[in-house]
């Protein structure tokens, strides 16, 4: 091979490695700062239910915990009705117990049924859970029965999604994610939920399980020009420690990580922040849609839709002379992956 060939076959070379690298790199932006969250972070226990995400039968459950009487429990569930006719999806409470047993539903209840912009729907959903009024409501449930504390019918073709916070009074009771035709009876409709089979998940579950807890909590350099991701997975190692935790119930943790951590809140604390600008920029190379997120921004609860390959959301952190806290959740329909910057 002559001198001309060899250095042809070179370049060819160098071009293939750099296109291969173009093609598989991640989509993170360099000078990023890696968050290391608590491993014990405020919040509750998460019940988390999106797997199968598309539901073809019209009896079932996705899930079944059970409850211990010393946690709160956030459970949360996102599937499409792909059966062909309209379901019920809900949570449903069983009492274990030949006795009543009662169960405490706190004002942190949503629920609805959608076919449009899923995204920035989730984020109502999700919006009305985090600006909940505080109370609860205690629930009585006899012996061997159930009772939905959160529940939406959904057309065939619609989405379906909930959230709720509650804690059992009693011991011997568990949660299930549910789907059924539901009919007039509610008796009737908790007998069935009940009674209704497990679903086949997919072979690589990864989101539907119950975690450890609903929150992660860390302290974040507040210095402009700061930069960091939330709800970032790159493949299936997450690039901030402790920030995917695995199932406390499931027989594999190690494949069964919530991808994006959908629900849970990030409550950060942003130090010498006061009165900078924070902007919030999705990964278009991961999402091909707006992308709508719930957001605590120091002084309330908000929800934001950005518009798909925008150049992100920018608003000003409050002026409390010091540190910010704020807060962000990621609502299902959405794509993870999602960039910070102070300014």
């Amino acid at each position: 091979m002559n001198f001309k060939k060899v250095i042809s076959v070179l370049l060819i070379m160098v071009m293939l490695f750099v296109f291969m690298s173009l093609s598989f790199a991640t989509a993170s932006e360099s000078g990023t700062t890696v968050i290391n969250f608590s491993t014990t972070p405020d919040g509750n226990k998460f019940i988390y239910s999106n797997n199968p995400e598309y539901i073809y039968g019209t009896s079932g459950y996705t899930i079944s915990q059970s409850l211990d009487t010393s946690s709160n429990y956030d459970a949360e569930f996102y599937h499409i009705n792909s059966s062909g006719t309209t379901l019920r999806f809900g949570v449903l409470i069983v009492n274990n117990n030949t006795g009543s047993a009662s169960v405490r539903v706190f004002n942190n209840n949503s629920a609805w049924n959608y076919s449009g912009n899923v995204p920035n729907a989730t984020a109502s959903m999700v919006y009305n859970y985090v600006n909940a009024s505080s109370g609860y409501t205690d629930y009585s449930i006899a012996g061997k029965g159930s009772k939905f504390i959160c529940f939406t019918s959904a057309a065939s073709g619609y989405h379906a999604a909930g959230k709720v916070l509650f804690k059992a009074l009693n011991s011997n009771m568990y949660c299930k994610v549910v789907y059924i035709v539901a009919g007039s009876n509610e008796t009737t409709n908790q007998t069935n939920a009940q009674n209704a089979p497990e679903t086949t998940k997919l072979a690589n579950p990864t989101s539907t399980n119950c975690y450890p807890y609903d929150a992660r909590v860390s302290t974040v350099s507040g210095t402009s020009g700061t930069k960091f991701y939330l709800s970032y997975v790159s493949g299936s190692a997450p690039s901030n420690p402790n920030e995917y935790l695995a199932p406390i119930s499931y027989p594999n943790p190690s494949r069964s990580l919530l991808q994006g951590n959908y629900g849970v809140t990030y409550n950060l604390t942003l130090t010498g922040a006061s009165g900078k600008m924070l902007t919030i920029k999705p990964d278009w190379n991961s999402c091909t849609k707006d992308q709508c997120y719930v957001f605590h921004n120091g002084i309330s609860w908000n929800t934001v839709t950005i518009p798909y390959n925008s150049t992100g959301y920018t608003f000003t952190l409050p002026s409390t002379g010091g540190n910010v806290n704020i807060k962000f959740i990621l609502p299902g329909g959405n794509v993870g992956n999602v960039l910070f910057k102070i300014s």
